[in-house]
């Protein structure tokens, strides 16, 4: 699914929290929609890489370095973010950040940092992200590290295996194709080879 798409799931699930609670706060929409973005923190050139890193980095920054007071959902939200970044650069697509174990380190993460509903609204946000991905094609490891996929007929794609550039001498290397879908590559292979775009 597109970053997009799992952006307006998130946003619905921190829209039923708002109503849910009773304040209409559209900043719960907006914590939905971020969370939602999370585990793509596994695939470059993701809208999670595009729109949550660079903003996680500045928060951090402003905050800790330079003092500037930031809500602490915000600096909560940005140190998962960079976590969520650090396991997707071990693993590869759709593994790690895509799990029930990911799932449960937001949820201690956002609970020990009193992020509230605003909490639980990001929470949500990933979990609709997961569950979506679950009934694509290509399905996820919820259980990783093991290698079982859900649903039980999926199978990992790889559209493009990171393939070394082209040496013709006709011109100039070409790039190869970025992966965008699952393959078992790690994310630090990933990021060397493909120079392409996609929208997981």
């Amino acid at each position: 699914m597109t970053g997009a798409t799992h952006a307006a799931l998130g946003a619905l699930a921190g829209a039923a929290i708002a109503r849910a609670s009773g304040t209409g706060d559209p900043l719960l929409a907006i914590a939905g929609a971020a969370g939602a973005l999370l585990p793509d923190l596994d695939q470059p050139e993701s809208r999670a890489w595009r729109y949550i890193v660079p903003y996680a980095a500045a928060t951090i920054v402003l905050h800790h370095f330079a003092g500037i007071p930031v809500p602490r959902q915000l600096s909560t939200f940005s140190w998962l973010s960079l976590a969520c970044l650090a396991a997707g650069l071990l693993t590869h697509h759709r593994g790690l950040t895509h799990s029930l174990l990911a799932l449960a380190g937001m949820a201690i993460g956002l609970a020990a940092g009193g992020t509230g509903t605003y909490g639980i609204a990001a929470w949500l946000g990933a979990l609709s992200h997961i569950g979506a991905d679950a009934i694509t094609p290509e399905g996820v490891r919820l259980l990783w590290p093991l290698e079982k996929r859900y649903p039980k007929n999926a199978t990992a794609s790889r559209c493009s295996a990171p393939a070394r550039p082209s040496t013709s001498p006709s011109g100039p290397p070409q790039p190869p194709q970025h992966c965008c879908s699952s393959g078992g590559e790690p994310m630090l292979l990933r990021i060397y080879w493909s120079r392409g775009t996609c929208e997981p």
